[in-house]
């Protein structure tokens, strides 16, 4: 397996497949992994800072405390994803993002850190999101589907529907007027 430590990759263009390498504290700005697949491939510590992801295969792909700044993700099955080990999470920090189409299926993601992010059209679904942090995010027509949010932070968060009955929102934060949005399924006129 190639290894990379340490290294900064500015500008890269990837549209084949990488395989069997490893990155440990590496910083990628401004490149493109567009339709390819990332087989094998280990990012430990890593950045991605103004990086686009458009339909990229995950399979494969083990992560360790990633952070994606100002990028976009679009077509991502992160649910393909495996973490490390137990005791780092997949990311430590997603914020300034677009993550339009994204799907989260069965993930434990608790204090999943998103900031001042846009998740548009995105599906959580079965995930472990308690003490997620989602301060000023877009949620446009993102589902939440058998999730855990207890004490998950949604405060300056808009855009969101969530249905009470089958998610678990114990002690989340909300703000107003946006928390009106947990009043959807009720099927209640609100004048």
């Amino acid at each position: 397996m190639e290894s990379f430590e340490g290294a900064r990759f500015e500008g890269e263009a990837y549209d084949a497949d990488i395989r069997r390498r490893e990155y440990s504290e590496c910083r990628f700005e401004r490149c493109r992994f567009d339709g390819m697949a990332l087989t094998d491939v280990v990012f430990m510590n890593c950045a991605f800072v103004d990086c686009t992801f458009r339909n990229v295969d995950v399979v494969g792909l083990r992560m360790q405390n990633t952070e994606l700044l100002s990028s976009a993700c679009v077509g991502i099955d992160w649910s393909e994803v495996r973490a490390l080990g137990r005791l780092f999470p997949l990311f430590r920090e997603i914020r300034g993002c677009t993550l339009k189409l994204n799907n989260f299926f069965k993930m434990k993601l608790p204090k999943f850190p998103v900031v001042e992010s846009q998740l548009l059209d995105c599906a959580f679904m079965e995930c472990n999101l308690s003490e997620s942090v989602f301060r000023r995010v877009d949620f446009l027509n993102t589902t939440f589907q058998d999730c855990d949010l207890s004490k998950a932070d949604f405060r300056e968060a808009r855009n969101y529907r969530i249905n009470t009955s089958s998610n678990r929102v114990a002690k989340a934060r909300f703000s107003l007027p946006e928390v009106v949005g947990l009043l959807d399924n009720l099927n209640i006129i609100i004048e």
